[in-house]
């Protein structure tokens, strides 16, 4: 049996101005992967499934479908047990925790009503987030399937338009219907189900060169009984951002009709670092489809926050552009950073002339390579800590980034210091998320995890270890309506001892975690549910050179204000070595302390004033506040004072110079570095 179908693809961002002829082989329909876990025992999955399929089913010409089997609630489901490997694999790859699931091109759609979010009877959705995709892409792939009795050969070959690299190839072999009398569930159909992953579920790396073709071909085998129904589906995926690019498979299906007028773009580096003067373009490619010319109006915009120096212009003052028939124009969008630290994004708003039509383009993104601070909003923004870290630290300090960006950006971040990982209500850290916390973490960065949600991720990915804790379960605290739970801060804690044990709150998505601290002299409880001290949510640990915090909850379920903002500041504070572990100063800005040089050799000089004559305690202390050297504990008079500090015998590390007087007490943090 043989089934053959070639799909194109193309997408493009920049402005760069240039008329030709319409291009098939620039130009490439885009095709959309959609992916479903389900269950042989779950009642929803019969409940979603028949309204999902005719869903499906009706809009073939877009999209192809893949479906996958989890472990859960029945582990006795025969298409799981098929390939348990594969099917908990790509199951987990998008941290699906309900049956029935899907997502769209990789990344879930936003539900509508009352639905949860990847229910696959929410069809409005899957409809709304197909309208979202984009049409064409840069990349085009063709599928040729070569089988017999469900033994054979399946060939991909890739060609794009565009650069990219560091993506994975995935190959699935599938069965189009199954049927199966056994299940719990009283489902009897089975549609579009994986059998085979190739080379495995991992896939492989591929990087394309523009106008380059490679080919792939990989040998299987699945079970007789699937060989008259087997169709092969290839697809390229981004790891980092779940985006799949392109998709192409050997089912039966029409390409769909093209839109009249289009706007795409035609790369995928569309993030980069740099200093003041740099820029970067971004090439857009506007289509027209009809018999008639048509005028494109088109203006460059900045964000927002994207600083007032940074500029974003269209390359060659190419704000209206006329695009004869059937023929299409590219245009390019430059981003340029300017003297101001920070973050921009550029983008283009388009209208076409006489039409009730418009497009936004994606956003070019543009990063200051000298930041040292980033908050990453990992989860919904209706609960973000941007506000208050602003309103707390400055609005110059911490710069807000998607997940996304931050993974593309963070190789190159040389200058990062710390991280505030902001969950939201429903964020959730991935195992590619995690790869680079635990990656920031071992490499000395300050890091800030927040949100109940992020647990699963923290736990199965490697961060949990460097805390030295371990996860427990669930507590049930909250459980039901109004979701209400009481917490407790810990007695003698620098950070929360004065929360008190009677802090109320209200869940906002899911139950808070209950961990365990292992090592009890370098992790620390900083947030307990108030029935028992012992029912730790929220931690903070001190690692040789930096230190982290885990809040497995999302700091606004509390309902004190006060105390929520006291949360996420003093969470900053500790990571930042602002806030030390010894009782904390009661004014910090007393003395008007400075230290200098920073970081010290050997040596290093200690200003401060005092308002009044008085007998004043001059310490270092290390990271866990025990004292290392007194400096002096004398009367000191009214005004200005220098001291001279001589630290030759202090090892390498992190250390406070602390002033206390009987009234006020300050300190003031070093890097000891020979």
């Amino acid at each position: 049996m043989k089934r053959t179908i070639l799909i194109y693809c193309f997408s493009a961002i920049a402005l760069f101005f240039c008329f030709t002829s319409i291009d098939a082989d620039a130009q490439q329909i885009r095709r959309v992967l959609i992916e479903e876990g389900t269950n042989t025992s779950c009642g929803p999955c019969a409940a979603q499934n028949p309204s999902y399929q005719l869903w499906v089913n009706r809009n073939l010409d877009r999209v192809i479908p893949i479906v996958y089997h989890a472990w859960w609630p029945g582990k006795t489901d025969v298409m799981y047990l098929y390939d348990t490997l594969m099917n908990q694999q790509r199951i987990k790859y998008y941290s699906m925790s309900s049956v029935p699931c899907g997502v769209m091109g990789g990344k879930y759609n936003v539900p509508t009503g009352n639905n949860y979010v990847g229910a696959v009877g929410d069809t409005a959705a899957w409809t709304i987030g197909l309208k979202a995709q984009t049409f064409y892409s840069p990349i085009g792939i063709t599928v040729t399937l070569n089988q017999t009795g469900g033994t054979g050969t399946v060939t991909i070959d890739v060609t794009s338009s565009a650069s990219f690299k560091g993506k994975k190839l995935r190959v699935v072999i599938c069965e189009e219907h199954h049927a199966y009398t056994g299940a719990p569930n009283k489902e009897t159909d089975f549609y579009f189900l994986a059998r085979k992953m190739l080379p495995d579920y991992s896939g492989v790396d591929i990087t394309m060169n523009a106008n380059e073709t490679k080919q792939f071909s990989y040998d299987f085998s699945v079970d007789a009984s699937f060989a008259d129904d087997l169709y092969a589906v290839a697809y390229i995926q981004d790891d980092g951002t779940k985006e799949v690019l392109q998709t192409a498979s050997t089912l039966d299906a029409p390409l769909p009709k093209e839109p009249a007028y289009s706007v795409f773009v035609n790369q995928y580096d569309l993030v980069f670092i740099g200093a003041s003067t740099d820029s970067k373009t971004m090439e857009l490619v506007l289509k027209n489809t009809t018999d008639n010319e048509v005028t494109y109006m088109l203006n460059a915009f900045k964000t927002a926050t994207t600083p007032a120096d940074w500029t974003a212009t269209i390359v060659d003052d190419k704000y209206v552009v006329k695009v004869p028939a059937k023929s299409f124009a590219k245009v390019i969008i430059s981003l340029t950073i300017g003297t101001t630290t920070g973050i921009g994004e550029a983008n283009l708003n388009i209208l076409i002339q006489g039409q009730s039509i418009s497009f936004e383009s994606s956003k070019l993104v543009g990063i200051s390579e000298n930041i040292s601070a980033l908050h990453v909003q990992g989860g919904s923004s209706n609960y973000t800590a941007m506000p208050i870290i602003e309103q707390t630290h400055g609005t110059s300090n911490y710069f807000n980034i998607s997940p996304q960006n931050f993974g593309m950006a963070f190789p190159l971040l040389t200058n990062l210091k710390y991280i505030y990982w902001d969950g939201g209500t429903d964020g959730k850290i991935t195992a590619d998320d995690a790869a680079i916390i635990v990656d920031a973490i071992n490499n000395d960065i300050g890091v800030i995890i927040t949100g109940e949600q992020n647990t699963p991720g923290f736990v199965n990915n490697g961060i949990m270890a460097l805390f030295d804790a371990s996860w427990l379960t669930w507590c049930k605290d909250g459980y039901n309506a109004p979701y209400a739970v009481t917490l407790a801060g810990v007695p003698g804690d620098f950070m929360s001892k004065d929360f008190g044990n009677n802090v109320r709150g209200n869940l906002l998505g899911y139950l808070l975690p209950i961990f365990r601290i292992n090592n009890k002299t370098t992790t620390f409880p900083i947030m307990t549910f108030a029935k028992s001290a012992d029912s730790i949510f929220a931690m903070r640990t001190q690692r040789p050179n930096s230190r982290a915090v885990f809040l497995g909850i999302n700091p606004f379920v509390i309902q004190d204000q006060t105390i929520c903002e006291k949360l996420i500041d003093r969470s900053i504070s500790y990571v930042e070595y602002t806030i030390v572990n010894v009782d904390e100063a009661e004014n910090p800005k007393a003395f008007n302390a400075t230290l200098s040089p920073n970081p010290v050799s050997t040596s290093s000089v200690l200003n401060f004033s005092l308002a009044k004559s008085n007998k004043v305690k001059i310490s270092v202390v290390n990271q866990l506040g025990e004292t290392v050297k007194l400096v002096s504990n004398d009367m000191m008079s009214e005004g200005q004072h220098t001291v001279n500090l001589q630290l030759p015998e202090l090892a390498d590390g992190h250390y406070f110079v602390v002033l206390q007087t009987a009234s006020d007490k300050a300190s003031v943090h070093f890097v000891k570095m020979k």
